[in-house]
C-alpha cells in the first residue's frame, strides 16, 4: 500500500489499522457468504455490499460474460437512488473502460468519467457517473465477469482496486464453486505481515473468554514475552495493579456504552504501564475499541505504543515545574498551590515557619554567587533535616524560605525552631568560615477556619522580620 511503517505517526495508524480491520472484516464476511449461499447471486450480492461499504460508493452492479464473450449479463445493479431508465435486460457490449478490465485483466477506475473519453458509451436514461470502477472476476487466468462500483465521493483510488479485486476473486470462487481456502490464506497472509512490521503491539481481548485471541509480533519487543506467553497471561496479568485495575473500569464503563446504546463499537484512550518480562514496566498508550466479533461476544482490539521517553520527560518537566533547580526543595509556585489545596482541607491546627538566610549579599558582593549558593544549599539542608516527610519547605525567594506544618500546634513548632537553631548553631561550631551561618525565623499558628492560610503566613512573616532584627 506504499507505507512506511517505521515513519508512520500514531494517527496514521491507528486510520490505518481502522481500515485494514474494516477490509478484514469485509474479506471474512465475502469468504464465510460463499460458504453459507449455495446461490451465487445470493453470495454475490452480499459481497458487492461490502465492495460498497469499504469504498464508500453509492451505486454499481455484478455481471457474467456471456458465453460467446461479447456482452455482460447483469445479475443485479444498485442505481444508490439515482434515476435509471435503461432496461436491466438489454445487452451490454464489452467496451469502454470495462473492456480494459476484461483485457488487462485488473481493476481500473476513472474519477472523471462524466469528462472522459468513456461517456460516448452511456446509452440514453442511463443514471449521472461521476466515477466508476471495475474489478474482474478471475479464475485461473479467465476473466468471467465483473464489478462495478460507481459515485464515491471522494474518488476511487489504487487501494480500492486492489481490494475489490480481491473481493472479486473472491465472488470468482463462489461463481466456480471451489475452495476458497488458498485465497483466504494469502489474504490472512498479507494482514499478518503488515502487523509483523509495525512496532506498535496490536491485540484482541476476548472478554467472555477472559484470554487474548491475538497479540502481533511486536509484543516481544516492547515486554520480552513471546506470543504464546503473552497470550498465556490474563488481562489484569499483563498490566501493573494500579493500571490493570484503571482498564478495568474503563472496559466497564464501556461496555455499559456498548450494551446501552446502538453504536457497533465504543473507543477509548488512555495510558498505563505494562509489566514486562525482566520485572519491569513500561509505560504505553493505549487505545482501544470494544465491539461484538461475528459470534457476538464482545471483544476488545487494542493498539499499545511505548511512550517510556515521553512519560520520562512529562516527569521531568513537571519536577522543573515544581521545584527550585538550586536547593531541589519545592519552589514557589509550588507553595502557593499548596497553600490553596490545604486551604480547602480543614486541617488545623496549621504552623507555617518563615526563614530568612541572614547576609547573603554580604557574602555574595563579597565571595561571589557561587558561595552564595553554598550557604543557600546549607541553609536548605538545615532547615529539611529538622522536618518530618509531610511537612512542606519551599525556597520562596533569593534568601527566603517558607514551611507548612500540618497537625502542628504552637508548641511544637516552638520546639521545630528551637532544632533548627540548634542545627545552626552546631554548624557554626564545626566550621571555621569567615561568616557565620544565620537564619531568622518566624512561626504563626492557624488554629480555625478564622484564620486564613495566607494571613498565617504573613504573620510569620512579621515574626521572622522581628528575629532578624533582634
Amino acid at each position: 500500500m506504499g507505507i512506511d511503517y517505521e515513519e508512520i505517526t500514531k494517527e496514521q495508524l491507528i486510520d490505518e489499522y481502522q481500515k485494514i480491520s474494516i477490509e478484514y472484516d469485509a474479506l471474512l464476511k465475502s469468504s464465510r457468504a460463499i460458504l453459507k449461499n449455495e446461490d451465487f447471486v445470493t453470495a454475490a450480492q452480499e459481497i458487492f455490499n461490502y465492495c460498497k461499504l469499504v469504498t464508500g460508493a453509492t451505486s454499481g452492479y455484478v455481471a457474467l460474460l456471456s458465453d460467446d464473450g461479447s456482452e455482460n449479463e447483469v445479475l443485479f445493479l444498485d442505481s444508490g437512488g439515482l434515476e435509471c431508465t435503461v432496461d436491466e435486460n438489454l445487452p451490454m457490449p464489452i467496451r469502454g473502460l470495462r473492456s480494459r478490465a476484461y483485457f488487462l485483466k485488473k481493476g481500473v477506475y476513472d474519477n472523471d468519467f462524466d469528462n472522459s473519453e468513456w461517456l460516448k458509451y452511456m446509452p440514453e436514461g442511463h443514471m449521472y457517473l461521476e466515477n466508476v470502477l471495475f474489478a474482474p472476476l478471475i479464475i485461473e487466468n479467465n476473466v468471467l465477469g465483473l464489478i462495478g462500483l460507481a459515485n464515491k465521493a471522494e474518488g476511487f483510488n489504487d487501494r480500492d482496486v486492489s481490494f475489490i479485486s480481491t473481493l472479486g476473486d473472491i465472488a470468482a470462487l463462489s461463481l466456480r464453486n471451489s475452495n476458497n481456502t488458498d485465497l483466504l490464506k494469502a489474504s490472512e497472509e498479507k494482514y499478518r505481515l503488515i502487523t509483523e512490521h509495525v512496532t506498535d503491539v496490536i491485540w484482541i481481548y476476548n472478554i467472555e473468554n477472559k484470554a487474548f485471541a491475538f497479540i502481533s509480533p511486536s509484543i516481544k519487543s516492547l515486554t520480552g514475552y513471546s506470543i504464546e506467553e503473552a497470550s498465556a497471561k490474563s488481562l489484569a496479568e499483563s498490566f501493573a495493579k494500579e493500571s490493570s485495575d484503571k482498564l478495568k473500569d474503563i472496559i466497564k464503563s464501556k461496555l455499559k456504552e456498548l450494551k446501552s446504546s446502538s453504536q457497533e463499537k465504543v473507543s477509548f484512550l488512555t495510558e498505563v504501564q505494562q509489566l514486562c518480562k525482566d520485572g519491569g514496566k513500561v509505560w504505553i498508550e493505549l487505545s482501544g475499541n470494544i465491539y461484538y466479533n461475528f459470534d457476538k461476544q464482545i471483544e476488545v482490539v487494542g493498539l499499545s505504543r511505548n511512550i517510556d521517553e515521553k512519560k520520562k520527560v512529562e516527569e521531568e518537566l513537571l519536577y522543573l515545574s515544581s521545584h527550585d533547580q538550586l536547593t531541589k526543595l519545592y519552589n514557589r509556585h509550588f507553595f502557593v498551590n499548596k497553600l490553596e489545596e490545604l486551604e480547602n482541607s480543614n486541617v488545623y491546627p496549621t504552623a507555617i515557619i518563615s526563614a530568612d538566610l541572614n547576609g547573603l549579599k554580604r557574602i555574595n558582593d563579597t565571595y561571589g554567587h557561587r558561595v552564595g549558593d553554598k550557604y543557600i544549599q546549607i541553609c536548605a539542608k538545615i532547615l529539611d533535616d529538622a522536618l518530618r516527610d509531610e511537612d512542606i519547605l519551599a525556597r520562596v525567594g533569593g534568601d527566603e524560605f517558607a514551611i507548612v506544618l500540618p497537625n502542628i500546634n504552637e508548641e511544637i513548632g516552638k520546639r521545630i525552631i528551637e532544632r533548627i537553631k540548634e542545627s545552626v548553631n552546631h554548624y557554626n561550631e564545626k566550621t571555621n568560615r569567615d561568616f557565620d551561618l544565620g537564619i531568622a525565623l518566624g512561626l504563626a499558628v492557624c488554629e480555625s477556619k478564622n484564620t486564613s492560610l495566607e494571613e498565617t503566613m504573613n504573620i510569620a512573616d512579621r515574626m521572622m522580620y522581628q528575629d532578624k532584627n533582634s
